[in-house]
């Protein structure tokens, strides 16, 4: 029907109606209001007369009407009633290419009829009749308007009947979201297109429709043994005109979820064959990996992302493989890449391979997303349990090894992790009972196809339940900790023990023997016989810990195992239980050689060595914490166990970088150690400077009120303004509760003082927006470490704030600790919907320290994507280009920048280096200049004036810069070792000499400063302390020759030849083109008397080195006086 029809019956249809309310409306006015007649009644018109019965007619009209315009303006017209849950097939017109386009028509409204007639499964057929359809995106509009599940459409040749092989059909398939595969376990795994091109070559809509319509109908109900029949058939009848994707994937997927892996493998590739779609390949590897082969799995998904590569579920599945092969790592690229597709099925394993990569945070921010979604999803709950288990937010080990630390969950908490898990089990059991009993029911009726899926069913969801014991198992042990931590009194331990009820720990060891890990999974084998015999160790069962760690330790040291440190840990444990220290340390120190980051190994180390006053031991493994996890707290404690051992210089000269860049914590730490040295003046100095730098100190005031009290004659009312003051800096600081509430016994204050101590046992918790404010000061006051636990804090008490998020970020990155800064820096996009421009900045200037300067680019694009006025994107995209030498480039980046923000310091920064960089030093020094005007705190910009002032031939000016930077930043260890430079090129011997000690102060693991004051010191004949520096220089950068070369010397000249022997050789080891080490090595052999041992080596060195090279000659000298005449 054309539109005007459709216009003109609307038009009838709004008349009628029109008129019928028009009538009704005036004869019950003039009913009511008329005069009577004789009778006192008013006769209503005829369709108003008879019970109404006009008024009926009428309606059935419009009635009539509206179904004619819906019928035919609506354009789909369904012309079949079905059962429901069936098929919604529906038919557009057809696509003529060389004649009538009525054809078209004519022809689709014949094969919906042939289809009412042919069809064996009853379905909802209909037309689509307003439009010819002619692309898939139209396709996909009309299938969706009209409710379709499948819409058929397509192209027929002009004059054809549906009988006529004429027809190419195509179909647009969208399966419901409740068809019944989707129920099969692991069949979220394939991928299925939306349109698919049917024919081969022209064929009979007619013949070949209806058996595969009914395939589908089947596949879609589960109905498991007709659908295998008719796909069978239908693929053997027409393989000659009717194209074999959708009936072998179809085919596939039955047979895969009758575990039938052979068959299913032959499937999958019948539709790789028939158009090697990307979806196909992925499906291909789905069935692959379900058999074993693992490589050819793989192999076809990455073939799936070179046909698609924004497949997200290739990039799940792929991803999913990484993980079980490969480990976390690997697999995180491809989970992360899915969960930004926006494949849902991807979270919970993206939450599994942070959790086990240590990326605890990211993780729970994955579970969340990933509950959101899938409220009741087992392996996401599973993976929040597990990770409810531990507050960390990273760490470079497993969750396990987090585990080795005191508990962190009440008992309560764990009771209700344990439901959670417990629950999810008994669930499984359930659905796989009830899989298996009706696999026999099925076996009963003689179907041997729905027989075999709901067995390989309940074998699939048997698959989880090994990790989720294990999941249950941990959760027990920790209530066992908890429980003997908060041991019951005795009657209710006899009590349980007369009821049989199990401990926690019983409980554990009992699940440990019902986990059946499968065979080839030796780590989660490992995992179970090692917690296993932990529960029992807890329980004082020691033998029976034993023998589960001895059959344990089997299957480590593999090549598909490496040998692992728990077992060597949890002897040791079983050692200290019994009070043998030695043995035990010796067990530790193994477990440390296996896994050198077994943190746990090394906490008990430190402990042992701490509570044996083995001072060095613990400072060896401090300094372990200090260099491989580096952090402000690292470097406090070892500064603290430095001064334990006496050696206060050691301390001071670890906490004063950390003080001089304006570190609380540290200054508080100097304050201590001035304080225990008797030095209270100093100690109070540095204390004031504290509260300065934070007003809120609660540390630095706590310390003071020490301070007041360690004086000759204590000053308690000081003592205690200073710890009031620390209660108010920090209400929640129960050590300054409990040191007043001392204080005020001590005054006779009794009733105060347990107020105090009420205080400390109720601390109440804090506002998050503080400390996130908190944060952004220290960190703008160059004290990234405070800046971190602010925001921290922050997040532990909002969690979701991508601003704290971001601001712990920034504060990671300025304390070098870059892995952990881009993590942060990527949860806060997940947190602001990837449209957060600073956290992309942020990113770009992570992988620029890195050295990845591609991917910062990218990072620093998407920014200015988001927002083209952000001058840190600029800022970033100028230091880039400067660093791949592009000097024009840079500087055309920042003046950019520039353009929108004027006085930002980092682009006037990056100006002028560029500037210095392109050898234009007083362009450079005119830009510095101005940042000293407009940022008169900034340091760099005096550093990087004397830097462009020395290249200018003024060394006074220079230095003069460098002393202002220094003042401004005390701890800024370039400027120190360039004033030391400067010095030393002007013969001021000490003054360049404290410089270098400076920047050594100033950064402990510079190498550079030690060697360059021991250098300066050998040429000025002060060779014993030269070899102290020396030696510093070595320990902290053993790699580098010249260190070796120079410390030689220094031996040398203090006469200590077989030293200096041995650095010459470290140093030849290191570079052995390094002649002048080399003829030095010879000249120091000659000297200790082993003149035959130095002949051949003047010998090589003559050899080896260039004939204009200087030693070459030296040595040929050196080798006519041992020949001599």
């Amino acid at each position: 029907m054309s539109m005007a029809s459709a216009l003109v019956i609307a038009l009838l249809i709004l008349l009628l109606l029109g008129s019928i309310w028009w009538r009704a409306r005036s004869t019950t006015i003039r009913h009511i209001t008329g005069p009577l007649t004789t009778g006192g009644r008013t006769d209503p018109p005829w369709y108003f007369s008879r019970g109404s019965a006009g008024t009926i007619v009428l309606a059935l009209i419009a009635l009539c009407l509206l179904f004619l315009f819906f019928r035919f303006v609506g354009g789909s017209t369904p012309v079949a009633s079905a059962p429901k849950g069936s098929l919604v097939v529906r038919i557009a017109s057809f696509v003529v290419n060389d004649g009538d386009q009525n054809t078209g028509a004519i022809v689709a409204d014949q094969l919906l009829k042939s289809l009412g007639q042919h069809s064996d499964v009853p379905m909802s057929l209909g037309r689509i009749t307003n439009a010819t359809i002619t692309t898939p995106e139209a396709a996909l509009a009309a299938a969706r308007q009209s409710g379709a599940q499948v819409l058929i459409w397509g192209a027929v040749s002009g004059g054809a009947k549906a009988d006529d092989p004429a027809l190419r059909p195509r179909i647009t398939w969208l399966p419901p979201a409740d068809w019944t595969p989707q129920s099969w376990i692991g069949s979220e795994q394939f991928s299925w297109p939306i349109h698919y091109e049917l024919a081969k070559a022209p064929l009979n809509g007619t013949v070949v429709l209806p058996p595969l319509l009914d395939s589908l109908a089947l596949v879609q109900s589960g109905k498991v043994e007709e659908a295998s029949t008719k796909l069978a058939t239908l693929r053997q009848n027409y393989a000659d005109v009717l194209s074999d994707e959708l009936p072998a994937s179809l085919s596939m997927l039955l047979l895969w979820a009758q575990g039938l892996n052979a068959e299913a493998e032959a499937a999958a590739r019948s539709a790789v064959a028939a158009t090697g779609r990307a979806e196909t390949f992925n499906n291909l590897g789905v069935v692959l990996h379900e058999a074993g082969r693992t490589e050819d799995a793989q192999g076809a998904w990455n073939q799936a992302l070179e046909q698609d590569p924004q497949l997200s579920q290739a990039y799940t599945n792929r991803g999913k493989l990484l993980l079980e092969t490969r480990g976390p790592t690997a697999a995180l690229p491809d989970l992360q890449h899915a969960v930004a597709g926006n494949d849902a099925t991807a979270l919970p394993l993206l939450a599994r391979a942070l959790r086990r990569n240590g990326q605890f945070a990211l993780a729970r921010t994955a579970v969340r997303a990933a509950l959101q979604q899938q409220p009741n999803d087992d392996q996401v709950l599973i993976e929040q349990a597990l990770l409810a288990l531990t507050k960390v937010e990273t760490t470079t080990g497993r969750l396990e090894w987090e585990l080795e630390s005191p508990p962190v969950r009440s008992a309560t908490e764990l009771l209700q992790l344990r439901n959670q898990v417990q629950s999810i089990l008994l669930r499984n059991n359930g659905a796989r009972a009830n899989a298996l009993q009706t696999a026999a029911a099925a076996g009963v009726a003689g179907q041997p196809n729905s027989q075999r899926l709901q067995e390989t069913q309940a074998r699939r969801l048997a698959q989880p339940e090994a990790s989720e014991r294990y999941a249950l198992m941990l959760i027990e042990i920790e209530q066992g900790r908890v429980l003997l931590a908060n041991q019951p009194n005795t009657f209710r331990r006899f009590w349980d023990w007369i009821r049989g009820k199990q401990t926690p720990l019983q409980e554990a060891t009992t699940l440990a023997e019902q986990v059946q890990a499968p065979q080839n999974n030796l780590q989660l084998r490992y995992d179970v016989g090692y917690q296993s015999g932990r529960a029992k160790r807890l329980m004082g069962n020691t033998a029976g810990a034993q023998s589960d760690w001895t059959a344990t330790a089997a299957l480590t040291n593999t090549a598909t195992l490496a040998r692992q440190p728990e077992i060597a840990y949890g002897e040791a444990h079983i050692l200290l239980d019994t009070g043998q220290s030695a043995p035990a340390r010796r067990l530790l120190e193994q477990a440390v050689q296996i896994a050198p980051n077994y943190q746990p190994a090394r906490r008990d180390l430190v402990r042992l060595a701490l509570n044996e006053s083995r001072w060095a031991d613990a400072e060896t493994q401090l300094r372990w914490f200090a260099s491989e996890q580096p952090s402000d707290a690292a470097t406090l404690q070892l500064a603290d166990i430095v001064a334990k051992q006496g050696h206060g210089a050691e301390a001071e000269r670890l906490l004063l970088p950390l003080a001089n860049a304006d570190n609380v914590g540290a200054l508080t730490a100097l304050g201590t150690l001035y304080r225990t040295a008797g030095q209270l003046d100093a100690a109070q100095t540095v204390l004031n400077r504290a509260i300065a730098l934070q007003p809120h100190a609660a540390a630095a005031y706590e310390e003071q009120a020490a301070v007041a009290l360690a004086r000759t004659q204590p000053d308690r009312v000081a003592a205690a303004t200073s710890l009031q003051a620390a209660i108010k800096a920090d209400p929640n600081r129960q050590s300054a509760h409990l040191a007043l509430a001392k204080l005020l016994v001590q005054q006779g204050q009794p009733a105060a003082a347990a107020k105090e101590f009420q205080a400390a046992v109720a601390i109440n918790s804090a506002d998050p927006l503080v400390y996130r404010q908190l944060g952004e000061v220290l960190l703008a006051s160059g004290q990234p470490g405070p800046a971190a636990d602010s925001f921290r804090r922050a997040l532990q008490l909002a969690p979701k704030s991508h601003e704290a998020h971001h601001g712990l970020a920034m504060a990671l990155f300025a304390q070098g600790r870059l892995d952990d800064a881009q993590a942060e820096e990527e949860t806060t996009l997940q947190l602001a919907n990837n449209n957060y421009t600073l956290a992309l900045v942020g990113l770009g200037d992570i992988e620029q320290a890195k050295g990845d300067l591609q991917a910062a680019i990218q990072h620093y694009t998407r920014a200015l994507e988001h927002d083209p006025q952000i001058a840190g994107a600029f800022a970033g995209l100028g230091e880039v280009a400067l660093k791949q030498g592009a000097t024009e480039v840079a500087i055309g980046h920042f003046q950019h920048g520039l353009a929108l923000n004027p006085q930002d310091a980092r682009l006037l920064l990056g100006l002028g280096n560029a500037q210095l960089s392109s050898g234009d030093a007083a362009a450079a020094e005119t830009t510095f200049h101005e940042i000293e005007r407009t940022h008169s705190d900034l340091a760099a910009a005096f550093a990087g004036a004397g830097q462009a002032i020395w290249k200018q031939g003024r060394t006074a000016d220079a230095l003069g810069e460098f002393v202002q930077a220094v003042q401004r930043t005390p701890g800024d260890a370039n400027s120190w070792l360039a004033m030391g430079e400067i010095n030393a090129t002007e013969h001021n011997l000490q003054a360049a000499l404290d410089d270098y000690a400076k920047a050594a102060q100033a950064r402990p693991s510079w190498d550079e400063p030690h060697y360059r004051r021991g250098v300066l010191l050998l040429e000025n004949d002060q060779s014993g302390p030269a070899v102290n520096e020396l030696q510093a220089a070595v320990r902290l950068h053993d790699s580098q020759p010249q260190g070796h070369y120079w410390l030689g010397r220094a031996y040398r000249a203090t006469n200590d030849l077989n030293n200096a022997e041995r650095q010459l050789r470290r140093a030849i080891e290191l570079d052995p083109n390094y002649y002048e080490a080399r003829f030095f090595l010879g000249r120091i052999l000659v000297e200790e008397g082993k003149s035959s041992d130095a002949r051949p080596l003047y010998q090589a060195l003559v050899k080896e080195a260039p004939a204009d090279n200087q030693w070459h000659n030296e040595a040929q000298r050196e080798l006519d006086q041992l020949q001599g005449p």
